[in-house]
C-alpha cells in the first residue's frame, strides 16, 4: 500500500511540475511582449493566439497577422473570457493530475478542451455571413498548433480539433427555437428522474425516517446514572429520526406503526472537537464491542446488570493533570474523527440529550442533566426495522444465502483454555427465518426455540472481527500438535463474503451465535460467550427427519366484533401474535348526539369453554382512559400471551354511559372474539 500511495504522489507532483513549469517557461518568454490594446498583447515568440492568466487574463497575438484573422482570434478569445474557459480548463487539468492513473479523466479532459473551443466557434460565428465564416475558418487553419503542446498551454486558438471546428464552422446553422424548447425540457425531465429521490408505498419520502434502537452502553460518567436515573433511554423502545423536520419520536416495542410518541425537535449542532470534549465529565468509562459490568449500586460489588461492552476496551481515565476522560480515550477519538453530524433534542424536560450521527450509520445517543451542561450516559443505537420483541426484521436479500434449516456436522476448532467441549453431534438444529430469526430445536426433542434475531456484517467488517475471534489460543483440528499455522484459518479469512451474528442474554452469560459464509457457500457455526469464540463447526443444510420439526409461530385472528349498543359501530383489526402478547386495535363510533361514552378500562377477558359460557381470566388493560364523546377513536389492546392458550377467547369491553340525568358507571358497549393458533 506505502509503494502504491508513493506511485500516486509521485505521478501528481509530475503532473503539476509539467503544468507549472510551462507556465512559468511561457512567462519569461513573453516578458517582451507589447501591448496592443487593452489586455491584448504581441510578440514574436508567440507562435498562436491564447490566452495566459487567471486573475488577469490577456490575450497574446502573433506579430504576423493580417487585420481579417486579427479580428477573428479575439472575437474568439473574448467569447473564452465571457464564459469563464480561463479558469474551468486549469480546474479540470489539477482534477486530472489527482487522478491521473484513470484513464476516463484522461478522456474527459481531452474532450472537455475540445468542447469548449466548439462553443466558442458557435457563439462567434452565430451571426456571421457564408463569407465571414469562411474567414473565420481560414484564420483556424493559420493559426492550428503543435498537439505535443495541448496540454501545457493554456487557452489557445488553434489548440484542438481544427478540422472537426473547421466543419462545425462552415455547417453551422442557428438551432431553430422549438428545438432550443425541447432541449430545456428534456432537462429538466432529466432532472426530475435522476435528482429526486423515490418515495415508499406508503407515500413518504424513503430517505426521511430511520429507525434505531438501543444496542448497547457505550461509556458513562457514573453507574448510578445508567442503572438508576429514569433518563429517556430504554431498549424497550424504537426511535426514530424524521430528516426533513428534524423531528425525534419514540415507540413502545413491539407496537403498531402509528404509536409513535414525540421527544422533541432535532437542533443541528456545529461542533468541533474541543467543544464535543467539553460535553463530557473528567472522568468518564468508554467502551465497546462486548460486555461491561455494572454494580447496582455505588456501595455494593454484586454485579446485577450486564451491557455489550468489552471489558478489554474500557477505558477509566481519572483526572490528572487536567486531562479528562475524553482526551485520552481511543474511543472518544474514534467518535470524533468519524462522526457526521451532531444533534441536540430540543425539549421541555430536565434531560439533556445529544445524537452523534457516525459515517457508518451508527448514532450514539448522550444524556445528562441541563442543570450542569454534561453527558453522564453514552449509548449506541443501530438502525433497526420495528419487529415483535424489539428484534429488527432484516431485508430478504440480507439474509437470503443463509435462510434455510442446519445442523453442524464436522468439528473445525475450539478454544484451549476451556475444558468443556460440546462435539458437532452434540450441537442443536438451527433454523434461520427470512427475516433474520434465529431458532434452535435440541436433538431428541420436537420443540423450536426462539433466539433472537440475527444482525449482518459484511466482508471488511466480518474479516475484522474474526482475526480478533480466531487468534490463538483458539486452535483448529488441522494445526493441532503440528506447530504450523491452519488452513481453514487462513481460508475463511480469505473468503468469508458475510458474516451474521446474535447475543443472547443467559444470566451472567452472554452467548453468541455466529454463521459464517464464504465466497463457495460454506457455512460455519461459531459458539462463544463474552466475546470470545468456543466452538467452531461446519455446517450443512438439512430436511426434516426424526426429531425434526418445521418451527411453529403464535398466530391470532379476529373472529367477530360487535357493539352492545345499537347507537354505537365497533370494528376489531390489526390483529398480531408472537411469543409475549396478542395485540389487536378496536376502533369505537358512538352516532347518538345526547350520549357520552367514557373508557376507563375495564374489561373481562375469558376464554370460550362451551356455548355461552367464558372461563375468565385474571388480566386489567393497562392503557390510558379516554373520553369518547361523539367521535370516532380507537384503542389497542395488548393481552399477555403467557395467560393464553390455543382456542377462542372473548374480550368484554365496558364504557361508563352518561346522557343527560341518566349515568351508568359500567355499561357493557362490545365485545371481540378472537382465536389464537399455531401455523408453519
Amino acid at each position: 500500500l506505502e509503494i502504491v500511495t508513493g506511485i500516486w504522489l509521485l505521478g501528481i507532483a509530475a503532473m503539476l511540475v509539467y503544468m507549472f513549469g510551462g507556465y512559468i517557461f511561457l512567462r519569461f518568454r513573453l516578458r517582451t511582449a507589447v501591448k496592443m490594446e487593452g489586455n491584448v498583447y504581441q510578440s514574436e515568440k508567440v507562435p498562436s493566439p491564447f490566452i495566459l492568466g487567471m486573475i488577469r487574463p490577456r490575450i497574446y497575438l502573433p506579430f504576423a497577422m493580417n487585420e481579417t484573422d486579427m479580428q477573428s482570434v479575439i472575437a474568439h478569445e473574448r467569447a473564452h473570457l465571457k464564459r469563464l474557459d480561463h479558469l474551468v480548463k486549469p480546474l479540470a487539468y489539477l482534477i486530472l493530475a489527482v487522478y491521473w492513473f484513470n484513464p476516463l479523466l484522461w478522456a474527459a479532459y481531452i474532450l472537455l478542451c475540445r468542447d469548449i473551443e466548439l462553443a466558442c466557434d458557435e457563439k462567434v460565428v452565430r451571426e456571421m455571413d457564408a463569407d465571414a465564416k469562411k474567414a473565420y475558418s481560414m484564420a483556424l487553419l493559420k493559426c492550428s498548433m503543435n498537439k505535443h503542446s495541448r496540454l501545457a498551454c493554456p487557452l489557445a486558438f488553434g489548440e484542438v480539433g481544427v478540422k472537426e471546428r473547421v466543419k462545425n464552422v462552415m455547417n453551422y446553422k442557428k438551432p431553430a427555437f422549438w428545438i432550443i424548447l425541447l432541449a430545456v425540457a428534456a432537462i429538466i425531465v432529466t432532472a426530475v428522474c435522476f435528482l429526486t429521490v423515490p418515495r415508499s408505498d406508503d407515500g413518504k419520502d424513503a430517505t426521511t425516517i430511520e429507525v434505531y434502537r438501543v444496542a448497547s452502553v457505550a461509556g458513562y460518567a457514573d453507574a448510578s446514572f445508567i442503572t438508576e436515573a429514569d433518563h429517556p433511554i430504554s431498549n424497550e423502545y424504537n426511535y426514530m429520526i424524521e430528516n426533513v423536520n428534524h423531528k425525534f419520536f419514540k415507540q413502545k416495542t413491539p407496537a403498531f406503526d402509528d404509536d409513535w410518541i414525540s421527544v422533541g425537535s432535532l437542533v443541528e449542532e456545529k461542533m468541533n472537537k474541543k467543544e464535543m470534549q467539553a460535553l463530557f465529565p473528567r472522568k468518564f468509562d468508554f467502551a465497546e464491542d462486548g460486555f461491561l459490568s455494572v454494580a447496582s449500586s455505588v456501595s455494593s460489588s454484586d454485579v446485577s446488570y450486564r451491557f455489550p461492552i468489552d471489558e478489554s476496551m474500557v477505558y477509566t481515565v481519572y483526572m490528572t493533570d487536567g486531562v479528562s476522560a475524553a482526551e485520552r480515550s481511543p474511543f472518544f477519538q474514534t467518535l470524533v474523527d468519524e462522526n457526521e453530524t451532531v444533534y441536540r433534542i430540543e425539549d421541555n424536560t430536565e434531560w439533556l440529550s445529544y445524537l452523534f450521527c457516525q459515517e457508518n450509520g451508527d448514532v450514539y445517543w448522550g444524556c445528562g442533566y441541563k442543570e450542569d451542561g454534561l453527558i453522564r450516559g453514552l449509548w449506541r443505537l443501530v438502525y433497526a426495522k420495528s419487529s415483535p420483541n424489539g428484534n429488527p426484521f432484516l431485508p430478504n436479500d440480507e439474509v437470503k444465502d443463509c435462510v434455510g434449516f442446519y445442523q453442524a456436522i464436522e468439528d473445525i476448532g475450539s478454544h484451549m483454555q476451556f475444558s468443556w467441549y460440546v462435539g458437532a453431534s452434540e450441537t442443536p438444529y438451527y433454523y434461520i427465518a427470512e427475516n433474520g430469526w434465529l431458532f434452535e430445536q435440541k436433538r431428541g426433542t420436537s420443540d423450536w426455540v426462539w433466539l433472537g434475531g440475527l444482525q449482518k456484517a459484511e466482508r471488511s467488517e466480518a474479516q475484522k472481527q474474526l482475526v480478533k475471534l480466531l487468534e490463538i489460543p483458539f486452535m483448529f483440528e488441522d494445526e493441532r500438535g503440528t506447530g504450523e499455522n491452519s488452513e481453514t484459518r487462513t481460508r475463511i479469512l480469505e473468503k468469508v463474503t458475510h458474516m451474521w451474528t446474535l447475543t443472547e442474554e443467559d444470566g451472567e452469560v452472554a452467548w453468541s451465535y455466529i454463521f459464517i459464509r464464504l465466497d463457495d457457500g460454506t457455512m460455519f457455526l461459531g459458539r462463544g460467550h463474552d466475546g470470545i469464540l468456543r466452538w467452531l463447526y461446519r455446517m450443512e443444510r438439512i430436511a426434516e427427519y426424526e426429531t425434526y420439526t418445521t418451527p411453529q409461530f403464535a398466530s391470532a385472528s379476529i373472529v367477530s366484533a360487535r357493539a352492545m349498543r345499537s347507537d354505537m359501530e365497533v370494528k376489531a383489526y390489526d390483529v398480531t401474535a408472537d411469543d409475549q402478547i396478542v395485540r389487536f386495535r378496536v376502533s369505537f363510533e358512538n352516532l347518538s348526539k345526547d350520549t357520552s361514552l367514557y373508557y376507563n378500562g375495564n374489561c373481562v377477558l375469558g376464554k370460550i369453554v362451551s356455548e355461552g359460557h367464558d372461563e375468565l381470566i385474571e388480566w386489567k388493560d393497562g392503557g390510558a382512559p379516554f373520553f369518547m364523546g361523539q367521535t370516532a377513536v380507537s384503542r389497542v389492546f395488548s393481552i399477555d400471551r403467557n395467560l393464553l392458550e390455543e382456542g377462542q377467547y372473548r374480550l368484554h369491553i365496558f364504557f361508563a354511559l352518561e346522557s343527560g340525568d341518566f349515568h351508568i358507571e359500567n355499561a357493557p358497549c362490545a365485545e371481540v372474539v378472537f382465536e389464537l393458533k399455531t401455523f408453519k
